[in-house]
């Protein structure tokens, strides 16, 4: 080695040294990058817990103060297509336009959708004095029906089947009232005819008990020695003695209006027929009473018990018609009957039931993470830094 060489290794070997250590601090602060997390990622990541944390935890207050609601459900199958009813709610909804000319499952549905039909299953249930339904005791029949029409659902998928559903804070009152509801209409939809067959039902067991007593009547009264054959005279005259004393109620009933009239009025001119009025009906009444005291004198030398006989005979005549006619009516009814009350069945009544409707916490919970990480997303963009134009 010369002088030169030897110079120039010591000049440089300093330098060397410098850039040797220099290069260890970047392979360092490379490896430092590597294994360290930057400052940004670990903002975000805090930014996603917080925001998951908030929405969690607002969704578990609201969970929590929701109030529990079930869900109780009906249905009801319209096998026909019968016209709505007459009579009762069915005449409540004619002003509405949901009358006769409406299909089954149409009326159906007005029915037990309409407050009036509410308030009659808050009276059947008493739902007033329950405090599961009216907790403060404040409501009144009509505020009670407007709450239970807006907790009743009914639901028409068009193919004959209707779906009541009841929401209720009791699963046992959601189920009960949803049964009431279908219960009372079924009472609800009994038809003219089932009204006009009860009616006629009851009027033949009265004709038949009458008509019994009156045939066990005369045949004591033909046991008696006094009995005689009547003339066919003296029973028409009876007969037309009865037609009288009837023709003479009328009269007396229509005078006794025409007289009311006559106090109330103030027109002159229905003054002048309610006054010319009276006079007529007043003459008929003194022709009938003068025809009735003929008939009477006619009828004198006539025995009593006879006389009992004749009206005994008359009267049982007139009960057997009247018992033949409600028979009639009654066949007809009873026939017509049949036809209406199959248009609906109750296929399902409700249950209690077992889960609550709302609020449901895991759905609750689901949604609250899904928004607390679009909002920590949409935040973390938000704090995204902007790049610097180039030349900046």
């Amino acid at each position: 080695m010369t002088l030169d060489t030897a110079a120039a290794g010591v000049c440089f070997e300093p330098g060397a040294t410098f850039f040797r250590s220099m290069l260890e601090t970047v392979q360092n602060s490379s490896t430092a990058r590597t294994t360290a997390p930057p400052l940004a990622l670990i903002r975000s990541v805090v930014v996603l817990i917080v925001s998951i944390g908030v929405c969690v935890g607002v969704g578990a207050y609201i969970t929590a103060h929701t109030p529990t609601t079930y869900e109780a459900q009906a249905t009801l199958l319209v096998t026909s297509g019968t016209s709505a009813p007459s009579g009762g709610v069915g005449d409540v909804l004619g002003s509405l336009g949901l009358g006769r000319d409406n299909s089954s499952a149409s009326y159906a549905s007005a029915i037990l959708s309409s407050h009036t039909f509410a308030q009659q299953v808050v009276r059947e249930l008493n739902l007033l004095s329950d405090k599961r339904f009216n907790p403060t005791g404040k409501l009144d029949i009509e505020r009670a029906g407007l709450a239970l029409k807006g907790s009743a659902k009914v639901m028409d998928n068009k193919s004959g089947v209707l779906t009541l559903t009841v929401d209720s804070s009791s699963a046992d009152l959601a189920a009960k009232i949803a049964n009431s509801y279908l219960s009372l209409f079924k009472e609800s939809v009994e038809t003219a005819n089932t009204k006009k067959r009860v009616y006629t039902d009851t009027q033949i067991a009265n004709l038949r008990s009458k008509l019994d007593a009156l045939q066990e009547k005369l045949k004591r009264l033909n046991q008696s020695r006094d009995v005689v054959d009547l003339p066919q005279q003296t029973a028409a005259a009876v007969s037309n003695l009865s037609n009288l004393q009837t023709q003479l109620t009328n009269v007396r009933t229509q005078l006794e209006g025409v007289v009311s009239d006559l106090k109330n009025t103030g027109d002159l001119d229905e003054l002048a027929n309610l006054k010319a009025k009276e006079q007529s009906l007043q003459a008929q009444q003194l022709e009938i009473e003068k025809a009735i005291a003929d008939v009477r004198s006619h009828m004198g030398a006539i025995p009593e018990t006879a006389l009992e006989q004749a009206r005994l005979e008359r009267e049982i005549s007139v009960t057997e018609k009247s018992f033949e006619t409600v028979a009639q009516q009654n066949e007809l009814a009873k026939i017509a009957e049949q036809g209406d009350l199959g248009a609906y069945q109750i296929i399902d009544l409700a249950l209690p039931p077992r889960v609550p409707r709302r609020p449901k916490p895991g759905l609750n919970l689901a949604i609250s993470v899904v928004l607390g990480l679009a909002v920590g997303l949409a935040i973390n963009l938000l704090m995204i830094p902007e790049k610097p134009e180039p030349g900046q």
